[in-house]
């Protein structure tokens, strides 16, 4: 609804031009003015001299929290996007330059943190990278061969494997997720392993059961690039197709029919067994009631013979 405000500015706007009237208001008013006609008008013109007016204020504020005037730049940019999406929800109280500044810590604050998770994460694939190397001899052999033998597996031990090694939980959380022991999650921990060190030794990669499960920790899971969960997230979020989705595409629908494929291998699988255990079922019942029958025929023809005998 119109405040007092805006019929007066209205009313002075049909004598005076507009121009006029906002420098001859004070400068707090003036300045949301300015962003209302930027609101309500999409006027680039007023934006641009609010921006014009600000913007060494909003750019000392993060260059002294930042320490990197590239960095800075970026955040200053920020604050004004910010700014331009918020211009029709600020009160007529907004006094702008305050509000500015607030933003321009908010988002230095952020951006800083994100900086320390970039470097936090590159110092980690620094480490990541230096212990592939320190075990290169072991892992470049083991690495091409490790995924066949964990598909190789059972589900349950391939579990207990991923929730101890690449997830790196301890035996009594693997235990719990699986809904077994501990000492039974460290057995099956255990076996798993012995199976894997011999899938690996049929492959020409001999390694003992203990060097499996400590290249495994060390090794099984590295860092992904920075940008590539903001990527999967746009493209499954966005509804446009962008080149990742037409990639994507022909990828998808490759590996749903591998996993289509390998469920009907299962089920024909077990159908033939269950069929096998049926027909060898029927047998051994046949086998068993003929040669029960033909004990109970025995005795009594051993009676008839051991008569004739003393006759």
């Amino acid at each position: 609804m119109p405040t007092l405000h805006h019929w007066i500015l209205e009313f002075s706007c049909s004598i005076c031009p507009p121009a006029y009237i906002i420098r001859c208001m004070t400068q707090p008013r003036r300045q949301l003015e300015l962003l209302r006609q930027y609101a309500e008008g999409n006027d680039q013109d007023a934006f641009r001299q609010i921006v014009a007016e600000h913007i060494d204020m909003v750019y000392s504020a993060c260059a002294r929290q930042l320490g990197d005037p590239h960095m800075a730049e970026e955040v200053t940019q920020a604050v004004f996007i910010i700014l331009a999406k918020k211009a029709a929800m600020l009160p007529e109280t907004t006094i702008l330059p305050a509000w500015l500044h607030k933003t321009a810590r908010y988002a230095a604050l952020n951006a800083m943190k994100m900086e320390r998770r970039r470097r936090i994460h590159e110092r980690r694939a620094a480490e990541m990278a230096m212990e592939r190397s320190r075990n290169s001899g072991s892992w470049v052999k083991l690495a091409p061969v490790l995924d066949e033998g964990m598909a190789r597996l059972a589900d349950r031990d391939r579990a207990a494997i991923m929730l101890r090694f690449f997830e790196k939980r301890s035996i009594a959380d693997v235990g719990a997720a699986m809904g077994v022991s501990e000492d039974a999650a460290g057995m099956r921990i255990s076996r798993a392993l012995d199976k894997l060190r011999s899938f690996f030794s049929r492959r020409g990669v001999a390694v003992s059961t203990a060097a499996v499960g400590a290249l495994m920790l060390r090794n099984g899971v590295e860092a992904a690039p920075l940008a590539l969960a903001s990527s999967i997230g746009g493209s499954v979020v966005g509804s446009g197709i962008g080149v990742g989705a037409m990639m994507g595409g022909p990828l998808v629908k490759g590996a749903l029919k591998m996993m289509f494929w390998q469920k009907v291998k299962i089920a024909a699988a077990i159908v033939i067994t269950t069929m096998s255990a049926a027909c060898g079922g029927t047998y051994l019942f046949h086998y068993l009631l003929t040669h029960a029958s033909q004990r109970e025929e025995m005795p009594r023809q051993v009676q008839v013979e051991t008569r004739d005998a003393s006759v």
